[in-house]
């Protein structure tokens, strides 16, 4: 894949792999309500079908992750050069507020962070 457009489509066509995926659902719903298939057969297309759309999503999101990675890199490369260009000219350099990244839900904390935030709890 190269581009910005590239990877529109990639996630354009995910999203429409996961509507797919979501009409199979309602389907079922509607086959339920209309009594022609049995419980267990139901049940049966709805685990096969949410396991069809994760294995689908985990492997286009691993592909991305690597993709998305790469282009991080590159486009942080090229600030960087920039901004040394702009130095050297003396001009400006735009300082844009940047949001502070949000630790991931997983991410260890810190022992002082954990103390402080139970010495809060007791407050």
């Amino acid at each position: 894949m190269n581009g910005t457009s590239d990877k529109f489509t990639v996630y354009r066509t995910l999203y429409t792999l996961n509507q797919g995926f979501e009409i199979v659902l309602l389907a079922c719903n509607r086959l339920e309500t209309l009594g022609l298939l049995g419980d267990d057969q139901l049940r049966s297309c709805r685990i096969m079908t949410e396991e069809l759309r994760a294995l689908a999503n985990y492997e286009v999101a691993e592909a991305l992750t690597g993709l998305e990675e790469r282009d991080c890199v590159r486009l942080q490369n090229f600030r960087a050069e920039w901004e040394t260009r702009l130095r050297v000219q003396g001009e400006h350099i735009p300082n844009p507020i940047r949001p502070r990244p949000t630790p991931h839900p997983k991410a260890k904390t810190s022992k002082r962070r954990r103390k402080s935030a139970s010495k809060k709890a007791r407050v």
